[in-house]
């Protein structure tokens, strides 16, 4: 090998130790990143207490799976809501001070300033957000970190923010459920009763209204002390002697759930509360049948009644439209087999076909 080829080959062997050198960086510490606020493991927490100056405190203690906020009753807390603020714990910081080098007051950090206490022995003091990049100061005893905004919210919430937004307390199975237009309950044997009787309702749709309520949750709760008279629904609980009540009534495109007990109001969306208020319906017609929009029914109604003597018709509180013929009850479902065969059941009058004559038609499910 000439001379020319072995420096070429030296000068390659130096260069490829050079970017090894960049790459690896012998003898230096390895970057850990930001600093956690706390010590803290999340598993290791199950008491939260959140204060602000002399103001009393709230308390969210775990018990087993589940987080609970401490009153009279204690009531279930939101999970989604604790988890969220126990994160606050292992909070990367982004930069930490002296709290002798900074002026207090001036960041938040006062007297009055809000309070995270963690297992009463870790105290977490935020205060304000840096003005250049929107950093919190939290102080934690003499010192003072900037972490990322996400907590502020969660510390000044009213305690009904954590309150659970399920609308049913516990895991408990249900034994019974009194609706405005139908009640059900489990007899000795195990089975669902009706009253009153719904031959069209089967032992399916029983039990997808129960796992709706089982699972029913609200968008938020709201602290409320109205009571106005109105439509009521109760759950029956396993084990639980006396039946969860809810008053129920319409704000604007939207129902509450009022435990009047508690104080409490459930926000509910229009859909989900038609979905607890009705059992799903038939098999006949799965996309039509539940609730008819609230509209007073035409002078014609009466014109059609009295001609069809066995029906009654009745424009609910609840929305919906019911005309018991026949031993069953014409919902909404009817109400599209109505139309589709060419009828409006608030027109049709002295024109107004017998059950018999309907069901000959094929029209009746």
């Amino acid at each position: 090998m000439s001379t020319r080829a072995l420096l070429n080959l030296g000068l390659l062997l130096a260069l490829a130790l050079l970017v090894l050198l960049v790459i690896f960086e012998p003898g230096r510490e390895p970057d850990t990143g930001p600093s956690l606020l706390t010590e803290l493991r999340i598993a290791d927490i199950h008491r939260i207490r959140l204060a602000q100056g002399e103001g009393p405190p709230r308390l969210l203690y775990r018990e087993g799976e589940h987080w609970y906020l401490d009153g009279n009753p204690p009531l279930r807390a939101e999970t989604s809501q604790v988890r969220q603020l126990l994160r606050l714990a292992r909070e990367p910081a982004q930069r930490r001070y002296a709290s002798t080098n900074l002026d207090l007051a001036r960041i938040g950090l006062g007297p009055d300033a809000h309070r995270v206490i963690f297992n009463d022995q870790v105290e977490l003091r935020l205060g304000t957000t840096d003005p250049l990049d929107g950093l919190r100061y939290v102080q934690q005893d003499g010192e003072v970190s900037l972490v990322r905004d996400f907590y502020q919210h969660l510390v000044q919430a009213n305690a009904e923010h954590w309150v659970s937004r399920r609308l049913l307390p516990g895991d408990q199975a249900i034994v019974a459920l009194e609706l405005p237009e139908l009640n059900l309950h489990r007899d000795a044997e195990g089975h669902w009763q009706l009253q009153p009787e719904r031959p069209d309702i089967g032992s399916d749709a029983i039990v997808a209204l129960l796992e709706r309520w089982r699972h029913a949750s609200a968008m938020r709760v709201e602290r409320s002390e109205v009571r106005e008279p109105g439509l009521w629904v109760r759950v029956g609980l396993e084990g639980q002697e006396a039946p969860v009540e809810f008053q129920l009534r319409q704000v604007g495109d939207d129902w509450r759930f009022l435990r009047t007990d508690l104080g409490l109001e459930y926000r509910v969306a229009d859909h989900t509360a038609r979905q607890l208020l009705q059992p799903s319906c038939t098999s006949a017609c799965p996309a039509v049948c539940a609730w008819c929009p609230w509209t007073a029914p035409p002078a014609s109604t009466t014109t059609w009644i009295s001609n069809w003597p066995t029906a009654t018709v009745c424009a609910s509180p609840t929305r919906a439209v019911s005309a018991p013929c026949c031993g069953r009850a014409m919902t909404r479902c009817d109400t599209h087999y109505w139309k589709t065969w060419g009828r409006n059941p608030w027109e049709v009058n002295s024109m107004a076909p017998t059950c018999s004559a309907v069901r000959a038609a094929g029209k009746w499910p």
